[in-house]
């Protein structure tokens, strides 16, 4: 048995953004909300009014801080790098734990299900905050039974040895965990150029597990006919397309019947 979930993250970045992943509504399994943007009020309203969409926390420690007081940043700049160098550094430990707590704690005052947990960069499998999570998820959803973005890493476009080889670098050795989790975690070696050629291979050749695409469905600003505007003038459009292909829609409601958890 294999199970494949096409994952939109970044929901509640941007206006745009919120509104193509709702536009792939019919192909995707959940959507990864980001509780600490100028957007993520009018996608909690979307979410609510499409109970379909499973929708999950995606924590974020690097980018896109609301300003005005409610968000601080954090002591480094944006940027994955360095998030994740200050992830191993014990002096920045309390601002990790911190942060999860009260970003987890912002998702339950939304009052959205909880379906499942990652992060912005993957920051979740470290393991200062992978712990904090543990401990939000017993205290804010102690009925929580979706799961974590964890597994071997897998790539689109990177040979498997390459792929075997990256996996501790890109995501960390799975952390201990008693719950359930994805067993393979695919993205795009090249940033949002996930095609449906390559959703469609894996839902046909996918090993036995549980298989979660993370993709960020928006469109270049250039492209004022689609409207659905990236961020930071991103080119999202081929993983936009990779969702509203009519030949995923239908792998996707075949390989996940119900879209509801593993």
């Amino acid at each position: 048995m294999h199970r494949v979930l096409f994952i939109a993250d970044d929901f509640g970045i941007s206006p745009e953004v919120n509104a193509a992943i709702v536009s792939c509504a019919g192909a995707i399994h959940g959507a990864s909300l980001m509780v600490d943007q100028p957007a993520t009020a009018g996608a909690v309203a979307m979410a609510k009014a499409r109970p379909g969409i499973p929708v999950g926390l995606h924590l974020n420690f690097s980018d896109k801080r609301e300003v005005g007081g409610k968000w601080d940043a954090f002591p480094w700049s944006a940027g994955p790098v360095a998030t994740h160098l200050a992830a191993w550094d014990g002096k920045f430990a309390d601002r990790f734990r911190s942060e999860t707590r009260k970003q987890f704690g912002a998702y339950a005052a939304t009052g959205l299900p909880l379906a499942f947990v990652n992060a912005h960069h993957h920051l979740h499998v470290k393991p200062v905050v992978f712990e904090e999570i543990r401990q939000c998820l017993s205290e804010f959803f102690p009925g929580f039974d979706g799961w974590i973005r964890l597994g071997a890493v897998r790539m689109f476009g990177v040979p498997g040895w390459a792929m075997k080889s990256s996996a501790p670098v890109m995501l960390g050795q799975d952390p201990a965990w008693s719950g359930r989790k994805t067993t393979d975690v695919w993205g795009s070696a090249f940033p949002f150029r996930i095609s449906a050629k390559h959703l469609l291979k894996l839902a046909e050749t996918a090993i036995s597990g549980s298989h979660e695409v993370y993709l960020h469905p928006g469109a270049n600003k250039a492209d004022v006919r689609n409207g659905l505007l990236g961020d930071d003038g991103q080119d999202r459009t081929q993983d936009l397309a990779a969702l509203q292909d009519a030949r995923v829609i239908k792998v996707a409601g075949r390989s996940f019947p119900n879209g509801a958890g593993l």
